[in-house]
């Protein structure tokens, strides 16, 4: 399991990388990820999805969907529609 930055989105999958880009890069049919309806409606923007970032990992799903929460903080990629989550920090300050 991998926590993955494609441009201005951030999500995790346990799936093969190079499949997951695959699916954000397809534009038509059904099932649309949230990058895929995005380029679909926009179709003047472009995604390189041939060089995602890894941004960390675990083999523990509750620990990556943590890190997941924290890399979307901090970053706040503009696809990812997390509107009601609470703000999670590493040390208290």
């Amino acid at each position: 399991m991998q926590v993955i930055l494609t441009v201005e989105y951030i999500g995790e999958t346990e799936r093969n990388l190079v499949d997951r880009m695959e699916d954000h890069a397809r534009t038509t049919g059904s099932g649309l990820s949230a990058v895929g309806e995005h380029l679909h409606a926009n179709p003047d923007h472009a995604v390189d999805f041939q060089s995602p970032k890894i941004l960390g990992s675990s083999p523990y799903r509750d620990k990556l969907l943590i890190k997941e929460a924290l890399y979307i903080q901090q970053h706040k990629p503009i696809l990812n529609d997390q509107i009601y989550s609470k703000k999670l920090f590493i040390f208290n300050v």
